[in-house]
C-alpha cells in the first residue's frame, strides 16, 4: 500500500490554511524583550563551503534558525541559503546549480558571503547591522497572506504543493513573482572553512527559476497548484517547503511562508 502523507488535509481553505501554518506571531524562545512580530521575513544567504568568510554570518543564522532568541521572533525568520562554485567545489551548489546560480545572478551577487533581507540587499556582515534590519523588517506587516499544504506520496516520489495568496492591499508592482522551493537541513559535509553541518540549503525549485507570474487582487483569494517530483538525493524528514512572492524588477518580497515537508 502506498504511503500517503497529507501535510494538511484541508486544502484553500482560508480560514485553515491561514491559521495552520507556523505561527506568524510566536513569541521568541529566549529574549528578554519577548516582542511579537506581525510577519515573517525571508533571509536568503549567499554561501559556499569553501568560503572562507562565510562561516561568521552562518553561525549567526544557524542561532536563528535554533530559536535561541536572537531576534525578536527567530520562529518568523524564514531562511534559504544558495551555494555557489565561487570558492571551487560545491556539493550544494552542485546538486541544483542552475537554480542557486539564477538567485545569485538575480541580486548580481559574483561572491560570497552575501545576504537578502525581503528582496534588499544587505550590507556586509555585521551582526548588529544584521540583527537591527532583520528585526525592524518582522516588526512589519507583510501587505500579502500566504497559505500553504503539501500532499506527498513517498512510494512514486510525487506530490502537490498547494498555494493560497491574498493581497490586504494594492500591490505597486504588477510584475510579481511566486516562488517555491525545497530546502534541506542536517546536510553533512566539510569544506575548508571547516563548517560540517549545512542548515536551510536550497535543493529543489518548483517555479521557473526566475519564478511564474502571478495575478494579485487585493481581497481576492488565488490558488495555485505545484504539482512535482522530488529530486533523488532529498531527505523530506529534514526538509521544509517555501513560498514568497517577489516583484521581477523591483526584488521586494510581499510575503513569505514556510511548512515542514512531512
Amino acid at each position: 500500500m502506498k504511503k500517503l502523507t497529507i501535510t494538511i488535509l484541508s486544502l484553500f481553505l482560508v480560514s485553515v490554511m491561514f491559521y495552520s501554518c507556523e505561527s506568524n506571531d510566536n513569541p521568541v524562545t529566549q529574549n528578554t524583550s519577548n516582542k511579537k512580530s506581525n510577519s515573517k521575513v525571508l533571509m536568503e544567504f549567499f554561501t559556499a563551503v569553501n568560503c572562507p568568510n562565510c562561516p561568521p554570518p552562518g553561525h549567526f543564522l544557524d542561532l536563528i534558525d535554533s530559536l535561541k532568541g536572537v531576534s525578536i521572533n527567530d520562529t518568523n525568520v524564514v531562511i534559504v541559503r544558495y551555494h555557489s562554485n565561487y570558492n571551487g567545489y560545491d556539493p550544494y551548489y552542485l546538486f541544483n546549480p542552475t537554480g542557486s546560480a539564477a538567485r545569485h545572478n538575480y541580486y548580481g551577487y559574483l561572491w560570497n558571503p552575501a545576504g537578502t533581507l525581503m528582496g534588499v540587499n544587505l550590507p556586509n556582515f555585521d551582526q548588529s547591522v544584521w540583527l537591527n534590519n532583520i528585526n525592524t523588517s518582522l516588526e512589519k506587516k507583510n501587505p500579502l497572506q500566504v497559505g500553504l499544504s503539501n500532499i506527498y506520496d513517498s512510494t512514486t516520489k510525487t506530490g502537490t504543493v498547494n498555494v493560497s495568496l491574498k493581497l490586504t492591499s494594492a500591490s505597486p508592482d504588477a510584475d510579481l513573482k511566486l516562488f517555491v522551493m525545497f530546502t534541506e537541513n542536517e546536510l553533512a559535509y566539510t569544506g575548508t572553512n571547516g563548517e560540517k553541518v549545512h542548515q536551510n540549503t536550497y535543493r529543489q525549485m518548483l517555479t521557473d527559476n526566475a519564478g511564474d507570474a502571478v495575478n494579485l487582487q487585493p481581497g481576492v483569494l488565488e490558488n495555485v497548484i505545484k504539482p512535482y517530483t522530488l529530486k533523488t538525493g532529498i531527505n523530506t524528514a529534514n526538509s521544509h517547503i517555501i513560498v514568497f512572492v517577489q516583484s521581477q524588477n523591483g526584488k521586494t518580497v510581499y510575503g513569505v511562508e514556510r511548512i515542514k515537508f512531512n
